[in-house]
């Protein structure tokens, strides 16, 4: 019974951390979200609607034209101190109604992830 009880006390211990990174992971996401939103007000001016929403198409939904996508692209960069080019984040969608929010928060923790080690090296 003893031994029993301590093997459940490790399971819950070993769950609580992974939940612990979950919620580690979620909060970085949120503020990642964040800062593009950020990044999108900055690049689109007055004409961004008070909310935007993570599934909101920055063509569709948000108007970006080429010259904000390039505007939006040098406020990332600002916002997350690391080069973010979109070409590749515009190629990777035929539809414009996949150019969502979420999808360039996405593309903007790859980048993160990727030049990360890199900017550590230096």
């Amino acid at each position: 019974m003893y031994h029993l009880t301590i093997d459940i006390l490790f399971v819950t211990v070993v769950r609580s951390e992974e939940e612990c990174g979950r919620k580690v992971h979620i909060m970085e996401h949120d503020e990642t979200m964040a800062g593009v939103i950020a990044a999108i007000r900055g690049a689109g001016g007055d004409e961004i609607p008070e909310h935007v929403g993570a599934d909101d198409s920055l063509v569709l939904h948000l108007g970006f034209d080429s010259m904000k996508i390039a505007l939006l692209s040098l406020a990332l960069e600002r916002e997350f101190n690391v080069m973010i080019a979109l070409d590749e984040w515009l190629g990777s969608h035929n539809d414009p109604q996949d150019l969502t929010v979420r999808s360039l928060c996405d593309h903007v923790e790859e980048v993160q992830r990727v030049d990360a080690p890199k900017a550590a090296s230096w």
